[in-house]
């Protein structure tokens, strides 16, 4: 029975080196034993990186001496493995030669994976079992499939009624929102829904949801009647005794004031402490001094009992109403999720496509019911060693999907076959379906009795030791803050969820690192800054900080600035970018704001749109004309002429007609585009006007991406710099939300009603609610509290990532003028009381002036001068244009047919042009139609060039000059059959031409191109005239034409 170790890994405790460490200790002991290994992580370049540490690590072990030389060596990994494995240096050496040769040569079984991957490769290995075709393909661009759902969606509409009603009830809800007629963008951000690993189907149709929920709002009108009449009959009381709401103390806002505005609502109203102080007591009604304060009390008898019939019939209405309300918001849209769920599928199976979110859910109906090990054996592999990295992040589905084998591993090896290894504070991808519980406490509850001894990783070999305090210090004063104010916050919640305030403790217990030895034997170094600003100031700042750095000897490329959001980081960008600073940024370089791909795709509108005026002026202005000016002849053409050419080949001619591959500025985002395109066309069906459609629904969202190898700053949103780190960190908008988002589109959830207190509405199953605080007061207040809390989690989980990015120096600078739940509101309340802070003032760039706190103290850059020197003598290749390639000039193979055709045949492949004249006489009825035919091959794309339409023109006339053949062409025929198929004897036959007379007379023609006869041409023919004989025609005639040579010869049938 073999044991689990959990390694929870702090930020910058080396989790690679230790993953690397323990793949080649195993590989060490047996070099066959690679193969019975997994290494799962979850990115692409986590994956890259860990193969090249461990093949280099091997090289450099099967490159010591097996004989340690005087003086010693720094081996990495060889004193460790000697001393946990036990064997003689000279074996280990000998050992990592042998996995080394064994890796490389059979590399293919070096499972070293993302986990979408490996599940990947197990779906392709059960796709029969799975209902999929062999080729299917795994899909990561949702949007355009979302998009082609709705759009199907909606057109069903037309036919189906109960559809119908879901989208008029949608509309309905928006016409209450004061909203427009446009469905279309509240179905596709639902729709999103579709693609969570969260999302599950409600069991209920649409119809049954219908009517359980109007039945709710039935149920409740009723009852507020009730209530209302309550409160209309009080009122009734008070003007009998001849008082108004003025005789009352606080009027219009007494009790008398809510029960006058009760009687008159269209729905339950809150009362206050006032309402509620007058359902215990008449003395609440009046004062001491009142002139009326013998009538008042007087009405005690008659209005008491109607006050507190008011106040029972509010209190069970509110819970009702405002879970009415919640649900009522998104219950169009939620309707329409089971229609929008099977255009989904529908679009997928025509495309033959497997989204991406959908493979750990078929795995997971694959592994239910199953012996897992056979399951995973037939993929070719059966692993014994399993080590998964960033375990925080593993979804529900892929723990599941796991666990019977890991369970296997356990019971068939001895030793520590499963390795799982995380660290719950960097858990920021919840929304993806990131579990942080599972590495929390689930594992360990699941693996209770086979857990081994782990040592804690807590030294930090990235960040300097006055980076590591501080953060220390911060987080464990955010954290302890943030816990007491979530127990406050959860004070009104159910009994059952209070114990959640205890959770973000749990997830920080020990978090506290200490720095690397050496580190540790040396004076501390390091700085931080603390800068609460103006949200105007914050960008002066930033640019005066990164000048500070660059004076003090550190390069553009060792800062990165880290952002929220993609909007942050181009306030970023915009700042270092008009401060003259180079930036790297795929969040902030997005392709529609460089002038050049605005160009392009003005290009492409005029193509498809010669009288887009907006496009026209683009064109012009990206030119240096006036914008109305009109465009010349040549260039009409040109762009007209853009419609016959593939996309890729209209890019291409378009650089080379403008000379934008020239333009050094232009070079990225040239690509960027271009890479754009050759996706695109990848579509079944892909032209300019589809383009054009795609990019205005896309294109925004498109960016470009720069090498990091540059000399540039860093932007990039807190998310993607998880596991990197930078010698120099700023986080210039350090003020995000401790709570989900409620606005702009705001945070669903899918929540469900339980309990027996909550009526009708658990029979409506999960239904999609928006995040806000009128959830507390509803039945779905557990999701309410559960979801703030998890949020909490995450956004101090986000605080911790984007402060522990930082090797040397950090700068922290938040808006102290935003309001709400901020990780900025922490921050600020614990600097008061932090140890070591030192106070200065600041002057911004617009003049004011601040104060700010630094922790550490300044240096100049470790190495200036070496880096400097070494700066100078980097190999970079940078592209100063963008190659392109004009079509025309392409090399072409030249057919030893040409020679029967003539020199004006060379532009079209014989092959092509037997398709083109096949089409020709197909759609052409007569000489006479010739014109039209060619009009509608061109608009069709059939005929590409000028070239091929006066060829085709010439030859068509050629032919038709032989009186036979324009007798096949004459009206003289009741019905002509043009490439139309004959199905006899389970086969089928294809003839180019059959006329027929209406009676008993048929001809049938075969066309030929080539210059060559065969005697299988006329037994071809004779089939064809048999055929025509057993369908009744007594009078058969069958030909064979030469086109090009100009001959027509007639067969004699046998």
């Amino acid at each position: 029975m073999g044991r689990v170790k959990i390694l929870k890994a702090s930020a910058g405790s080396g989790k690679t080196y230790r993953l690397a460490y323990e793949y080649i200790k195993g590989v060490v002991r047996d070099p066959s034993l690679y193969r019975e290994t997994l290494a799962v992580t979850f990115t692409n370049k986590a994956t890259e990186q860990m193969k090249r540490r461990i093949v280099g690590s091997l090289h450099a072990l099967a490159s010591a001496p097996e004989t340690e030389p005087e003086g010693g060596d720094n081996v990495t990994y060889l004193d460790d493995l000697i001393r946990e494995t036990g064997l003689s240096r000279s074996l280990i050496v000998r050992h990592a030669g042998q996995a080394r040769t064994l890796i490389l040569h059979d590399y293919s079984r070096f499972a070293v994976s993302t986990i979408d991957k490996f599940f990947q490769r197990v779906a392709r290995a059960f796709f029969r079992e799975l209902g999929l075709d062999f080729d299917y393909t795994v899909e990561i661009d949702r949007d355009w499939v979302l998009g082609a759902a709705v759009d199907r969606l909606l057109e069903l509409t037309a036919s189906d009624q109960a559809l119908r009603g879901a989208v008029d009830r949608l509309l309905e809800e928006r016409a209450g929102q004061g909203k427009g007629w446009d469905i279309r963008p509240d179905i596709v951000r639902i729709g999103g829904e579709l693609f969570r690993e969260s999302y599950v189907p409600n069991p209920n149709g649409a119809e049954r949801i219908s009517e359980i929920f109007d039945g709710i709002v039935r149920d409740l009108s009723a009852r507020f009647a009730g209530v209302k009449r309550a409160a209309q009959r009080g009122m009734e009381v008070i003007a009998a005794a001849g008082l108004s709401l003025d005789d009352f103390p606080y009027k219009k806002q007494s009790f008398a004031g809510y029960l006058a505005g009760l009687a008159e609502a269209e729905a339950p109203k809150a009362y206050g402490a006032r309402f509620l102080q007058a359902t215990e007591s008449a003395e609440a009604w009046t004062t001491g001094k009142s002139p009326v304060r013998d009538r008042i009390l007087a009405l005690e008898p008659e209005l008491m009992p109607l006050l507190r019939e008011v106040r029972e019939g509010i209190d069970a209405l509110v819970k009702d109403y405002n879970s009415c309300g919640l649900v009522g918001e998104n219950l169009g849209r939620s309707l329409l999720l089971a229609w929008l769920d099977r255009e989904v599928k529908a679009v997928s199976a025509e495309r033959n496509l497997v989204m991406i979110h959908e493979t750990a859910a078929l795995i997971h109906r694959l592994v239910t019911g199953n012996d897992a090990p056979f399951i995973y054996e037939k993929v070719g592999n059966a692993y014994s060693r399993y080590m998964i990295d960033e375990f925080q992040d593993t979804s529900e589905k892929q723990w599941q999907n796991f666990v019977p084998l890991l369970d296997n591993a356990l019971a068939e090896n001895d030793g520590e076959p499963v390795m799982l290894i995380g660290d719950v504070k960097q858990s920021i991808y919840r929304w993806r379906g990131g579990n942080w519980r599972i590495l929390g406490y689930e594992a360990e509850e699941h693996f209770a009795g086979a857990l081994a001894e782990a040592a804690p990783m807590d030294t930090n070999w990235r960040s300097e030791r006055n980076v590591i305090d501080f953060n220390n210090a911060l987080m464990r004063r955010a954290v302890e803050r943030d816990a007491d104010e979530l127990a406050v916050f959860l004070e009104p919640a159910p009994a059952a969820l209070r114990p959640l305030a205890e959770i973000l403790r749990h997830s920080y217990e020990g978090f506290e690192q200490k720095a690397a030895p050496g580190k540790m034997k040396r004076e501390a170094e390091g700085y931080v800054e603390v800068i609460p600003a103006l949200r105007e100031q914050i960008e002066g700042l930033m640019t005066q900080r990164v000048a500070d750095l660059l004076a003090r000897g550190y390069a553009l490329r060792d800062i990165a600035v880290l952002v929220r959001s993609n909007g942050e980081a181009r306030r970023a960008a915009d700042a270092l970018l008009e401060a003259g600073y180079a930036i790297v940024s795929q969040e902030a370089l997005l392709l529609a704001g460089s002038p050049v791909v605005g160009f392009v795709m003005a290009v492409f509108s005029l193509a498809d749109s010669p009288q887009d005026s907006v496009a026209r002026a683009q064109y012009n202005a990206f030119l240096g004309r006036p914008y109305g000016r009109e465009l010349p002849a040549s260039e009409r053409d040109f762009i007209a002429g853009l419609l016959r050419s593939a996309l890729a080949e209209s890019f291409e001619r378009i650089l080379a007609r403008y000379g934008l591959n020239g333009r050094q500025d232009a070079v990225s985002y040239l690509q960027a585009l271009y890479q754009v395109i050759i996706s695109y066309s990848r579509q079944a069906v892909s032209d300019i006007p589809l383009l054009l459609e795609w990019w205005r629904e896309n294109g925004g969202k498109k960016t470009v991406y720069l090498p990091s190898e540059q000399d540039a700053v860093t932007i990039m949103t807190v998310h993607k710099a998880k596991g990197l780190e930078f010698p120099c960190v700023l986080i210039p908008f350090c003020d995000w939300e401790l709570l989900p988002k409620s606005t702009g589109g705001g945070t669903t959830l899918w929540a469900e009603a339980r309990g027996d207190g909550a009526g009708r509405f658990p029979e409506l199953g999960p239904v999609p609610v928006g995040y806000k605080k009128l959830m507390a007061d509803s039945h779905f207040a557990a999701d309410y509290y559960r979801e703030s809390v998890y949020a909490h989690v995450d956004n101090l989980n986000l605080l911790y990532v984007a402060l522990t990015r930082a090797e040397r120096e950090l700068y922290v600078m938040y808006d102290t003028t935003r309001s709400g739940v901020r990780v900025s509101k922490l921050i600020d309340a614990v600097l008061p009381d932090f140890g070591g802070l030192e106070e200065y003032e600041y002057a911004s760039a617009d003049g004011g002036t601040g104060k700010y706190y630094a922790f550490g103290a300044k240096s100049e850059a470790p190495g200036r001068e070496a880096r400097r020197a070494a700066e100078g003598t980097e190999w970079q290749i940078v592209l100063k244009n963008f190659p392109s390639h004009d079509a025309a000039q392409r090399v072409r193979a030249r057919w030893l047919s040409d020679r029967y055709f003539g020199q004006d045949r060379e532009a079209v492949s014989p092959r092509r042009y037997g398709v083109l004249m096949h089409r020709l006489f197909e759609l052409a009825g007569s000489p006479d139609e010739l014109d039209g035919t060619l009009a509608k091959m061109r608009a069709a794309g059939d005929v590409t060039s000028d070239a091929e339409e006066a060829l085709l023109r010439r030859r068509a006339a050629e032919a038709w000059s032989d009186p036979v053949v324009a007798r096949w062409f004459s009206p003289e025929w009741e019905v002509v059959h043009s490439e139309r198929d004959i199905i006899a004897g389970g086969g089928v036959r294809r003839p180019d031409r059959v006329m027929t007379d209406g009676k008993k007379r048929a001809v049938v023609v075969d066309y030929k191109f080539g210059a060559l006869r065969r005697a299988g041409y006329q037994a071809q023919v004779c089939e064809y005239m048999e055929l025509l004989r057993e369908m009744g025609y007594e009078r058969v005639e069958g030909y064979l034409w030469f086109v090009e040579l100009g001959e027509v010869e007639r067969v004699a049938f046998p």
